[in-house]
């Protein structure tokens, strides 16, 4: 037997829950929408980072188009997330670079509030550049709750002081992972 039970929507128009005992399952006559949040983006053009300090990471050069662009707000060099519901998001990454000198590793990592998510929890991708001037490719898959105001950077390091990284091209999704 169903048991109809009132629900009210975001606009006070009762939408109806239906339990149904035997299967245990929810359903409902109208859809029930979530917030949209997410932001694909993209290098806007080839831009180099000169490495500080060797193996220590810092905020990877370059202008980005970010669009679309839902529930989250951009900054100098970073993504802010701006919606108030904390959420697991999955965030997709795909570079091509280059280090102006060989033999040099080069590892790019998504950064959550200025700290790079370590090797171990996903958030950091490497590869290693035998010949000056070699292009890699680099790709990242992270996957993480975030909360207002937290705000995401994609940063770079390579081995040695004075390297130089250019960013050929590079995209990056980032999607609400669980409803």
């Amino acid at each position: 037997m169903a048991q109809t039970i009132p629900l009210k929507d975001a606009l006070s128009a009762d939408i109806g829950l239906t339990h149904h005992a035997t299967s245990g399952r929810l359903s409902t006559p109208a859809r029930i929408d979530y917030l949209p949040l997410g932001v694909f983006a993209t290098l806007d053009a080839v831009a180099s980072t000169t490495i500080t300090e060797g193996g220590t990471f810092q905020q990877l050069v370059g202008t980005f188009t970010n669009s679309p662009l839902q529930g989250f707000s951009t900054g100098t060099g970073n993504i802010a997330y701006t919606a108030t519901e904390d959420c697991w998001f999955e965030i997709v990454w795909n570079a091509a670079v280059k280090c102006d000198a060989a033999g040099k590793n080069i590892h790019i990592g998504v950064a959550l509030n200025d700290e790079v998510i370590a090797t171990t929890d996903g958030g950091v991708m490497g590869g290693f550049a035998k010949y000056a001037d070699e292009i890699i490719h680099l790709s990242g898959t992270r996957v993480l709750s975030l909360s207002e105001n937290d705000e995401l950077q994609i940063q770079v390091t390579s081995t040695t002081t004075g390297d130089t990284i250019t960013c050929n091209h590079f995209t990056t999704a980032i999607r609400r992972f669980f409803s």
